[in-house]
C-alpha cells in the first residue's frame, strides 16, 4: 500500500514537472527578450550619447572658430577705427591752422585736407566691409565699367613684366652702375683738366683782381673734383658689391633655373602634362571611331565627313590649350598664363597673315580644291596618285621603289590633279626593263625611285640619273617590243631589179641572219623593200620588228643588219656606190 502511494506521488511530481516546462520556457524566453531589449536600448543610448557628445564638441569648435574669427574682425575694426580717429584729429588740426595763412600755404593745406577726406571715405568703406563681410565697393558702385582692352592686356602682362624685371634686376643694376662710373670718370677728367688750367693761369697772373677771380673759380672746381672723387669711390664700391653678390654667370644661371623649377617648374609640368593627356586622349577617341568605321575604309570620304574631321582636329587643339590655361589659372600662375596668352596672340596674328593660303588648304582638306583624292598629279616632274588627302597627304607611285610620299597639304598649294585613265602608265619603265635614251645609251633599268634611276649598260657599267633627268631623256622602253630600221644603197646599174629580185633576195638572207642572231621566236616581222632613188644610189630599207624578250640584243640586231646587207651584196656582186667628186677642167682654146 505504501509502495502504491510512493509511486503515485512520484508520478504526480513527474506530471507537474512536465506541465511546468512550457511555463519555464516562456519565462526564460521573456527574460532573454528583456535582456536583448535592454542591450539594444543600452547601445542606442550609448550611440545617442556619443553622437550628442560629438555634436557638442563640433558646436564648441564652431563657436570657438566663430569666436576667434569675431575676435580677429573686432581687432581689425579697432585698428581701422583708431586710424580713422587719427585722420579726423589731423583734419581738425589742419582746419584750425588754415585760418591765419596766406593763399600759397592755404592751397597746400587744402590739398592735404582733400587727401585726408578721401582717405576717411575709404576708411569708412573698409570699416563697413569688415563689419558686414560684404564688398561694399562692388555693392554700391552701380556705374557699369567700360571694357578697356589696353588696360586688360596691361593687367595680364604685369606678372610677366615683373618676373622679367626680377630676373634681370641684378644685371640691369650692374649695367647702370657701370654707365654711372663711366660718366663720373669723364667728369673727373674734365675737372682735372679745369683745375690744371686754372692753376697754370694763376701762376702767370699778376693782376690781383684776376688772381682773386681765378682763385675763387679754382676753389669751386677743387670742391667739384672732391665730390666727383667721392661719387667715383661710392659707385665703385657699389659695383664691386653687386659683382660679388651676383657671383659667376654659371652660378647665377643655375640659381635662376633652380628658382624657376621650384616656383614655376611644377606648374609648367602640370600644364604640359595636361595638354598632352587631353590631346592624346582625344586623338585616341578619334582613332577608335576610325577603327569602328574600318569596314568603310575603301569608300571615298564625303565632304561632310571631311568637315567633321577638320572641326574635330581644331577642337582637339583648342581643348588641349584651354585645359592647360585652366591648370595655370587653378595654380594661380599668372606668369605662365600670360606667356601662353602671348603665344596664342602671336599664333593668331600669324594665322591672320596667312589666311588666303589657309583658305586654299582648307578647301583641299575638304576635297574641293585643285588637288583631289584619288586623282593623278605631277610633283617634281614625276606622276603620283593622291591616295589620301589630309593634313599629311599620301602620294603613291606603284612603279617606283619607295614610291610613297607623305607631304604636308601646304606643299600641294598651286598643283592641279586630274582623273587618271584606266590604262595610263605611272612611269615609262619598270625595274628589269631595257631602255634606249635620246643620247643613244642602251641599258637595263636595275633600280628606280623618286630620287634616282640606275641603268646597267652593256658590259656591266652602271650609270645613275636623277629621276627628273631620266625622264627628260625620253627613255624608249624596249622590253615591250621594238623596231629597228636602216637604209642602204646600191648602184643604179641594178635599176631593172630594184623592185623585184633584189628585195626578195635581201629579205631571205636578212631573215636567215636574224634567226641565227636572235632566234626565230623573237622575230615578229622582217621586211626589206625598195625605199627611194637617191642621188647616187638606189636605197633599200631594212626593217625588223622584235619582241621585248630580245631587248638585250638591240645592238646585236643592228650589227646583223649591216653584216647581212654587206654579205648579200658580196654574194650577188652588187656594187655599193660612194660619193664621187668630179672635177671639170676648162680646156685651153
Amino acid at each position: 500500500m505504501q509502495n502504491l502511494k510512493t509511486q503515485f506521488l512520484l508520478q504526480l511530481v513527474t506530471l507537474l514537472v512536465i506541465l511546468s516546462f512550457p511555463v519555464i520556457a516562456e519565462t526564460s524566453g521573456k527574460l532573454q527578450d528583456n535582456i536583448q531589449e535592454n542591450n539594444q536600448l543600452t547601445k542606442q543610448e550609448i550611440t545617442q550619447k556619443t553622437d550628442q557628445a560629438e555634436n557638442n564638441t563640433q558646436k564648441k569648435a564652431e563657436k570657438e572658430t566663430i569666436k576667434e574669427s569675431s575676435l580677429g574682425t573686432l581687432k581689425n575694426l579697432q585698428r581701422l577705427v583708431h586710424n580713422m580717429q587719427e585722420k579726423n584729429a589731423k583734419l581738425i588740426q589742419i582746419s584750425k591752422e588754415l585760418a591765419g595763412l596766406d593763399e600759397t600755404q592755404a592751397e597746400e593745406l587744402l590739398e592735404n585736407i582733400g587727401e585726408l577726406q578721401a582717405e576717411l571715405e575709404d576708411l569708412k568703406l573698409r570699416i563697413e566691409s569688415v563689419a558686414t563681410g560684404v564688398a561694399i565697393d562692388d555693392y554700391r558702385d552701380k556705374t557699369p565699367k567700360k571694357f578697356d582692352l589696353a588696360e586688360e592686356v596691361e593687367k595680364l602682362l604685369q606678372p610677366l613684366i615683373y618676373s622679367l624685371k626680377a630676373v634681370t634686376q641684378d644685371s640691369r643694376e650692374i649695367e647702370e652702375l657701370k654707365q654711372d662710373l663711366e660718366e663720373v670718370r669723364y667728369r673727373k677728367k674734365l675737372a682735372i683738366t679745369a683745375t690744371s688750367n686754372l692753376t697754370n693761369l694763376l701762376r702767370k697772373a699778376e693782376d690781383e683782381v684776376i688772381k682773386n677771380s681765378l682763385e675763387a673759380i679754382l676753389v669751386t672746381w677743387q670742391d667739384e673734383l672732391e665730390n666727383i672723387n667721392n661719387d667715383s669711390e661710392i659707385i665703385s664700391r657699389q659695383l664691386d658689391n653687386k659683382l660679388q653678390s651676383k657671383g659667376s654667370i654659371l652660378t647665377a644661371t643655375g640659381e635662376m633655373f633652380a628658382d624657376f623649377f621650384k616656383s614655376r617648374g611644377v606648374n609648367f609640368i602640370f600644364g604640359a602634362s595636361t595638354f598632352l593627356v587631353v590631346f592624346f586622349l582625344m586623338r585616341f577617341l578619334y582613332f577608335l571611331v576610325k577603327k569602328l568605321k574600318a569596314k568603310r575604309k575603301n569608300k571615298k570620304q564625303s565632304t561632310f565627313e571631311r568637315l567633321t574631321d577638320l572641326i574635330y582636329h581644331v577642337l582637339t587643339v583648342l581643348a588641349s590649350i584651354m585645359a592647360t590655361l585652366f591648370i595655370f589659372n587653378l595654380r594661380n600662375d599668372w606668369l605662365l598664363l600670360g606667356i601662353c596668352v602671348l603665344f596664342l596672340v602671336a599664333l593668331g596674328w600669324v594665322l591672320i597673315k596667312t589666311l588666303p593660303t589657309m583658305i586654299e588648304q582648307l578647301t583641299m582638306l575638304l576635297n574641293l580644291g585643285s588637288v583631289r583624292e584619288g586623282e593623278r598629279l605631277v610633283f617634281n616632274g614625276i606622276p603620283w596618285k593622291v591616295e589620301t588627302l589630309h593634313f599629311y597627304t599620301r602620294l603613291v607611285n606603284p612603279e617606283l621603289s619607295g614610291g610613297r610620299l607623305n607631304l604636308p597639304v601646304r606643299q600641294l598649294v598651286g598643283l592641279v590633279s586630274r582623273p587618271a585613265a584606266g590604262n595610263e602608265e605611272w612611269f615609262p619603265s619598270n625595274e628589269g626593263d631595257w631602255v634606249k635614251m635620246d643620247e643613244g645609251t642602251i641599258g637595263e633599268v636595275v633600280y628606280q625611285s623618286p630620287e634616282m634611276v640606275q641603268v646597267r649598260l652593256f658590259g656591266g657599267n652602271l650609270i645613275t640619273y636623277t629621276t627628273e633627268n631620266y625622264l627628260a631623256l625620253n627613255p624608249m622602253n624596249l622590253s615591250h617590243g621594238y623596231r629597228i630600221q636602216m637604209v642602204f644603197g646600191i648602184d643604179y646599174k641594178y635599176q631593172a631589179e630594184c623592185t623585184t629580185t633584189i628585195p626578195r633576195i635581201m629579205t631571205e638572207n636578212f631573215r636567215e641572219d636574224l634567226i641565227k642572231a636572235v632566234g626565230e621566236d623573237n622575230l615578229v616581222r622582217v621586211i626589206v623593200d625598195f625605199f627611194l632613188p637617191n642621188n647616187s644610189s638606189l636605197d633599200f630599207e631594212y626593217e625588223v620588228f622584235l619582241k621585248g624578250s630580245a631587248a638585250n640584243l638591240y645592238e646585236e640586231v643592228e650589227r646583223t643588219i649591216i653584216y647581212s646587207f654587206a654579205n648579200t651584196c658580196n654574194e650577188n656582186g652588187w656594187e655599193i656606190p660612194f660619193q664621187q667628186i668630179t672635177l671639170h677642167q676648162k680646156k685651153n682654146s
